[in-house]
């Protein structure tokens, strides 16, 4: 009587091994895809090595063109709302909905004039505070760089440049709402306001992934086409010197009479 069982005859022993050494590679081809490694940095320390740098970067792709975003705390790229947040992507989907639907009826009279469409509604909140699923960028690497070393004795500071395919740069014909996009989106909003033309400002859309919330230097479309470079923290105090020298300063990154006087004071007082 011949056995049913594989692992009874040599041949059946070695099948099964075999089988076994695979499912293992599998799960440890998983799990390394899951781990991706930290994005490469590359430091800065002066300005002239910066603008090294940022003039140095080649464009991968026809069309394409760069964005750049400072940050003075080293964070992954994820908008306001998705920060942070460690509950069901649905919940926050009903939350998002009533924040922008609330923001469109309560704030008409506050605005000047108000947008014509969804997106330009939501770069408004954006620029008020209002969560949304918006990272601002600009097409200014000067700009960014000043949000990056702005402020008290920024520690950990860092500077992205991103790389934008031309595909991904939103069509509103395609896409008319924000809300339920299949591909995280490029876009630059109508200028609603003297800050957002100053500053250059652009925005990326960002989407979900299968329910889930993926920070954009995790996400395989755009990670090749981002790069990012470290501050030195004893550099930033310099770099911002030599921005207003080139007239990035509060006053004109943050054009209003509060940052104007802000700017004469550190000027003449402190």
């Amino acid at each position: 009587m011949t056995s049913q069982n594989p692992d009874a005859h040599p041949a059946g022993k070695s099948c099964t091994k075999h089988w076994r050494v695979l499912v293992l590679l599998l799960d440890m081809a998983v799990v390394a895809k899951k781990k991706r490694p930290p994005i490469p940095t590359e430091p800065i320390v002066t300005i002239d090595e910066f603008l090294t740098k940022v003039r140095g970067r080649k464009r991968s792709l026809a069309n394409s063109f760069f964005l750049y975003r400072g940050q003075h705390v080293d964070k992954p790229l994820l908008p306001g709302l998705f920060r942070d947040w460690d509950r069901s992507v649905n919940r926050l989907i009903e939350i998002e909905s009533q924040l922008f639907e609330e923001f469109k009826s309560s704030s008409p009279y506050l605005l000047p004039s108000q947008p014509s469409n969804d997106w330009d509604w939501l770069s408004v909140g954006q620029h008020y505070r209002l969560p949304t699923r918006l990272l601002d960028w600009s097409s200014n690497p000067l700009v960014a760089l000043y949000f990056a070393v702005e402020g008290k004795h920024p520690t950990n500071a860092v500077f992205w440049a991103f790389e934008v395919n031309p595909k991904h740069v939103l069509d509103r014909k395609k896409d008319p709402s924000p809300f339920g996009i299949r591909f995280t989106r490029v876009f630059q909003p109508s200028r609603h306001s003297l800050r957002v033309s100053l500053q250059l400002g652009w925005h990326t859309a960002h989407r979900f992934f299968h329910g889930k919330i993926k920070a954009l230097e995790d996400t395989s479309e755009h990670r090749p086409r981002l790069a990012k470079y470290t501050i030195e923290p004893q550099a930033c105090a310099e770099i911002l010197g030599e921005l207003e020298k080139l007239g990035i300063t509060q006053a004109t990154v943050y054009p209003d009479l509060v940052s104007l006087c802000e700017n004469l004071r550190a000027k003449y007082i402190v």
